[in-house]
């Protein structure tokens, strides 16, 4: 399961954004791909989602937080969206969801940074947690072959098949240890 942080909620002009709040951000877009990855989720929209993580940047004390850095979560929240609706996942916490990120907006430079921008962040990752346990993670398909099972046309007809030692073993010999006659 992916190690989501928790973000902090944050109050307008009581709380200051910190490098953190920024930063842990990047981490769970890291860590969400990685998990999406594991349970075998591909297509467009992952790769897509991909390329946006790709571009995320951490940020240190001093440095300016820019509309693109926040435009860049809004994004990649879409594409999860998207991503969630596509394999399926439904309920009460997919509603809420998409409540939270049809709520997310992009900014333009200059624009004031509230705290529900912020905030709406740290809601959907909540959720985010709760919708990966709904993900089943397909394991990859191992096929023990058998020389009998081959059939016509051999291996090459079979396609790709994942090998797994269990450790046969060919029987011990039989020995006959007791004899009775039964010809009566």
């Amino acid at each position: 399961m992916a190690s989501i942080k928790k973000l902090r909620r944050v109050v307008d002009l009581i709380d200051t954004f910190e490098d953190y709040d920024h930063n842990d951000n990047v981490d769970n877009w890291k860590e969400e791909v990685s998990f999406l990855e594991g349970a075998g989720i591909t297509g467009d929209l992952m790769d897509s989602l991909k390329a946006i993580v790709n571009d995320m940047r951490y940020v240190s004390k001093g440095d300016y937080y820019t509309a693109d850095d926040h435009n860049r979560f809004v994004e990649a929240f879409n594409y999860l969206l998207q991503i969630f609706e596509q394999i399926g996942l439904t309920g009460d916490a997919m509603n809420k969801f998409r409540d939270v990120v049809s709520r997310m907006q992009e900014i333009t430079p200059g624009y004031f940074y509230y705290a529900d921008f912020h905030n709406l962040f740290a809601e959907a990752w909540d959720l985010v947690v709760e919708l990966n346990t709904m993900i089943v993670k397909m394991p990859p398909p191992l096929t023990q072959v058998y020389v009998e099972d081959w059939g016509y046309g051999g291996l090459e007809r079979m396609g790709k098949v994942f090998h797994e030692d269990w450790g046969y073993q060919e029987p011990p010999e039989m020995v006959q240890v007791f004899k009775e006659e039964w010809s009566g």
